[in-house]
């Protein structure tokens, strides 16, 4: 950060996270990632939407309620942007390729 600060050029953040879902829609059985218990534990311990809420509100940034209320605000934003998504008609046909890099004799 302070680094960026000084204006001293780019720089590279590697930031791991964990994967809670599959690689694609169809994958849904998960075991060969990882344990049940393993999985249950990272939602549970590790998951850091959880953990950062924790932090606001020991360091009484927001409180509880406050927190519940930001969490209802994003869920219905949510299922707002979904319901138009789905709703939303397919474009067409010949739009499928539009803005896709594709390298020269590839």
């Amino acid at each position: 950060m302070d680094r960026a600060r000084r204006g001293e050029g780019p720089f590279f953040l590697r930031l791991n996270t964990y994967r809670f879902h599959g690689h694609h829609v169809g994958d849904i059985n998960r075991d060969y990632y990882r344990t049940k218990e393993e999985e249950a534990f990272w939602k549970a311990e590790r998951d850091p939407i959880l953990l950062f809420g924790r932090w606001l509100v020991a360091e009484k940034i927001v409180s509880d309620e406050q927190l519940q209320a930001i969490g209802t605000e994003v869920r219905a934003e949510t299922e707002e942007a979904l319901a138009y998504a789905l709703a939303a008609p397919y474009p067409a046909l010949g739009e499928v390729g539009m803005h896709v890099f594709v390298e020269k004799g590839a």
